[in-house]
């Protein structure tokens, strides 16, 4: 029955990317009728009201009078929301909180209502179905999916809305498809188990029972390395469980979650011997070994993601890589057309868009450019009104226009404005970092001279913080200092603060000497001021940094050279 079900699910796929295709033609009217919509969704909404607009407000005049907004201008609606207030954004009942964290340490809430699920999955499954068109033209098959993004949700609001993040408010609006093992080879509950190793261990031991898994996902590239490792780390405890069944010892589930999962977990002593052979051969347990059938990787892609590639490949061998959208908490913004393509095509439909030129960036009322009217090769911040509640809301995201699909613009992120540091997609920006440090400085009673950060990455491709400081005066003890400004990070940026736990190693700080990141920052260093310099704290991309370990005056004792 799963194989006619899959079946069904990838021509229900094809099928939305190819709608997806047709409106690609005609962006100009698409993009008009989104914006219609979802004023008309919006309704008598608190947020139109204030606002001023209904579905009857003409396109030009929305764009006008409504100002391009950040966060701030939404989180008192947001907060009405999640104390239980109706008819804030629309009519609809709101289903969940989706969650993000924001630069200043304080969350992002955004609502789900069944509309905005049904425009993101729709969405989704567009992109699934270039996906299966992709993998048919290349002959190859699929199947499968190995997710372990959580589906657990961290709680409820004081008005009784569950929130989590958006990964978990998909996967439980999808919970039907995973409870019937369509799309991953085991139940839902493995999904909403919240710790990290035990959600990695109980997904291996269902997904090591099926050969034949097709693809494995990974929101960013780490999480993929990450992934990789576990499964070599916990290869004996793996295999030793397959030869018996039920749960291993030590992975600690709660007794209902426990107990029926072991009830699924039968021994496969045959699978169990195939393993260790492996593990015996290779000393190692790789997902090319494990799965030789596998098709292909979900993973962003785009110039963030490209460093991680070549670790990507030594890993899990040259295997097509897929994007599928480029999205965030607060929108799905672009849809992957094409296999190993870093680029996405404009998610038209699923929001209305608007692009802000470079020459307008640093303006109070910038003006805007729809779709039609970019230009390939520039850069441009994009502008998005959609479902959420979110009326020209600038989330900061820098893209690159690269090419078109039809009359739609495609698309690559860049950057967030303002320059971010990304181990695993947390965006720590120059405002994260200068928080940071000045909750530092007064917990340790240390005064920084200047200070870099950068990203050193180990042999299984996971990347650090790599602080480089200088002191005019005496200098902390330098662990204590990387542990501190790992805390204070994690205040100032609470996506590092999740990532953290799992994905991204301690940190490491090397002591200069005073003066020498002056030739490393922006601009002529004959020029620039100490107050110039401390604007520009972020130094990854800058190749002089990699000769800076020989001047280190000393080292916290985390450090590693890079590789």
């Amino acid at each position: 029955m799963v194989p006619n079900l899959s079946a069904l699910l990838a021509r229900a796929a094809v099928f939305h990317s190819t709608r997806f295709d047709k409106v690609t033609h005609h962006v100009r009217q698409t993009q008009t009728a989104c914006l219609q919509d979802i004023l008309r969704y919006s309704g008598n909404g608190a947020i139109a009201r204030d606002l001023r607009v209904s579905e009857r407000t003409p396109e030009d005049v929305f764009r006008r009078e409504v100002p391009v907004q950040s966060y701030a201008a939404f989180a008192p609606y947001a907060e009405r929301i999640a104390n239980g207030e109706k008819n804030v954004v629309s009519k609809e009942d709101v289903l969940f909180m989706a969650t993000s964290s924001g630069t200043t340490g304080t969350r992002k809430l955004l609502p789900i209502t069944k509309t905005v699920h049904r425009v993101r999955q729709r969405a989704r499954m567009a992109s699934a179905g270039y996906l299966v068109r992709g993998l048919t033209k290349r002959h190859l098959p699929h199947g499968r999916i190995m997710i372990t993004s959580s589906a657990a949700m961290m709680g409820e609001t004081s008005g009784g809305i569950p929130f989590g993040f958006t990964s978990a408010c998909v996967h439980n609006m999808n919970r039907s498809k995973y409870s019937a093992r369509i799309v991953t080879p085991y139940p839902f509950d493995v999904m909403a188990i919240p710790g990290v190793r035990e959600r990695h261990i109980m997904s291996f031991l269902f997904a090591l029972r099926d050969p034949k898994l097709r693809f494995i996902a990974g929101n960013f590239p780490p999480f993929l390395l990450h992934i990789a490792a576990q499964l070599n780390e916990e290869a004996p405890m793996l295999i030793e469980a397959l030869r018996t069944g039920g749960v291993p010892d030590g992975v600690v589930l709660n007794e209902r979650t426990h107990r029926k999962l072991a009830k699924s977990l039968r021994a496969d002593p045959q699978r169990a011997e195939v393993l260790a052979r492996i593990f015996e051969r290779d000393g190692r347990l790789d997902p090319g070994s494990v799965w030789p059938g596998l098709t292909a990787l979900f993973t962003s892609l785009g110039d963030a993601s490209t460093p991680y590639l070549p670790s990507i490949k030594k890993v899990f061998g040259d295997k097509p890589l897929f994007g599928g959208l480029y999205s965030a908490t607060e929108s799905v913004f672009g849809v992957n057309t094409e296999i190993d393509d870093g680029s996405s095509t404009l998610a038209i439909g699923s929001a209305y868009f608007e692009f802000v030129p470079r020459d307008q960036w640093d303006q109070e009322c910038p003006e805007s450019v729809l779709p039609h009217e970019v230009e390939v090769g520039q850069e441009y911040r994009i502008i998005v009104t959609n479902y959420h509640g979110l009326m020209r809301y600038d989330i900061g995201d820098i893209v690159r226009i690269t090419g078109w699909h039809n009359t739609t613009p495609k698309l690559t992120f860049l950057r967030r404005r303002g320059g971010a540091l990304n181990a695993t997609h947390e965006m720590t920006t120059e405002a994260d970092i200068d928080l940071a440090l000045r909750d530092v400085e007064v917990r340790l009673g240390c005064a920084f001279h200047q200070v870099g950060v950068t990203l050193r990455t180990n042999l299984n491709g996971m990347s650090r913080y790599f602080w480089l400081v200088e002191f005019a005066g005496s200098a902390p003890d330098l662990n204590i200092l990387a542990a501190s400004l790992d805390a204070a990070l994690s205040r100032s940026n609470l996506a590092y603060a999740e990532r953290r736990k799992d994905y991204i190693p301690e940190p490491v700080v090397a002591l200069l000497p005073t003066g020498t990141l002056r030739s490393l920052k922006r601009g002529d260093p004959g020029k620039l001021t100490d107050a110039a310099l401390k604007g520009h704290r972020i130094l990854y991309g800058n190749p002089a940094v990699e000769g800076l370990s020989s001047k280190a005056i000393a080292t916290s004792t985390g450090y590693f050279p890079a590789q």
